[in-house]
């Protein structure tokens, strides 16, 4: 129910003011996001539903990230968003608006209460919330958190700074193809330059874009981790290759996120398998991590609480780890 009533009402791309790039870069990101919300994965989802409204400046896009914020329990934001939707509709010149407008305003009231909040907050407050909490997190070079902040502030109040500071962040972060799509939103929505100064700066950060989309892109580097000890050893005559299954999850978790970690398992020679007797379970949430490794005979064999570190010494970690504890296959 839910998601047929997701896909037939809310999942409807508007571009607004994009070029052709953006407005192909947006249909991508939206088409990420119905996917992931369909499959219930809803931080991957809204994820990618801010980046469809940064990239096409789609108006059901906020109806959509109000959505999986409501999915995810994030009232507060929700309301936000949801009177953040009402904004963007205007004034309803049919019926069928009206019923939108109205539906949409239930929506952000009942997030109101569930998030024990009377008024609500204006979006520039809003913005510099976000924006606070981005900047923090960019200094401590949490570069995932810094990204998801600013695209939340620019969704809030749209501002051609905010869309270079996300395209900084990703960059930072190693997302190369995607920092220089930001990239080059941020140059069709930044003012026309008024002196050479200004020119030469659009010109650097257009050459950086160019240069941004033949970077390779990092993987994770393994790092040998003498703390973890084995539980149990290969059974003589199996199969040499070490098997586990692999979840990622938590408020902090992005598809993104999922293929840092997919690059580790390669780099340790491991291999993925859905009926795998080992399961190795990251739980993030910026600075509160928390990893376990399940043994389908014996239960959790492993827990630990990691602190905030960047995803790839998270990936390298998780992975040396389960390597350690690793299972074979049976034949």
């Amino acid at each position: 129910m839910i998601r047929s009533w997701i896909v037939g009402v809310c999942l409807v791309l508007s571009a607004g003011r994009a070029e052709a790039g953006s407005i192909e870069m947006g249909k991508a990101a939206f088409a990420r996001g119905k996917a992931a919300f369909e499959r219930f994965d809803f931080e991957a989802a809204l994820e990618e539903f801010e980046y469809t409204f940064l990239f096409a400046t789609s108006l059901n896009a906020t109806l959509n990230v109000a959505t999986t914020l409501e999915r995810l329990g994030r009232s507060h934001e929700a309301a936000a968003v949801f009177d953040r939707h009402v904004a963007l509709l205007g004034a309803p010149t049919d019926v069928q608006q009206q019923a939108a407008l109205q539906n949409s305003s239930a929506h952000a009231e009942r997030d109101r209460q569930a998030a024990g909040e009377n008024a609500a907050a204006s979006f520039t407050a809003e913005a510099k919330r976000a924006d606070r909490a981005a900047r923090y997190a960019f200094d401590h070079k949490d570069w995932d958190t810094a990204a998801a902040q600013y695209l939340y502030a620019y969704l809030m109040v749209p501002n051609a700074q905010l869309v270079r500071n996300i395209a900084v962040a990703l960059e930072a972060e190693g997302e190369y193809r995607r920092a220089a799509a930001v990239f080059d939103r941020y140059l069709e929505l930044a003012p026309a330059a008024t002196d050479d100064e200004e020119k030469k700066a659009l010109e650097e950060t257009r050459a950086r874009a160019d240069a941004l989309r033949y970077k390779r892109e990092p993987q994770a580097e393994v790092q040998p981790d003498t703390r973890a000890k084995p539980v149990a050893a290969a059974r003589p005559g199996a199969a040499p290759e070490v098997t586990f299954n692999f979840i990622l999850h938590g408020p902090a978790a992005s598809d993104a996120k999922h293929k840092r970690c997919l690059a580790a398992v390669n780099k340790t020679g491991m291999k993925l398998h859905p009926v795998a007797s080992l399961t190795a379970v990251l739980m993030i949430a910026n600075a509160k991590n928390r990893y376990q490794i399940v043994d389908h005979e014996n239960g959790v064999v492993h827990d630990e609480v990691l602190p905030g570190w960047g995803m790839e010494q998270l990936c390298t970690h998780v992975m040396q780890t389960t390597l350690a504890y690793g299972r074979v296959v049976p034949d």
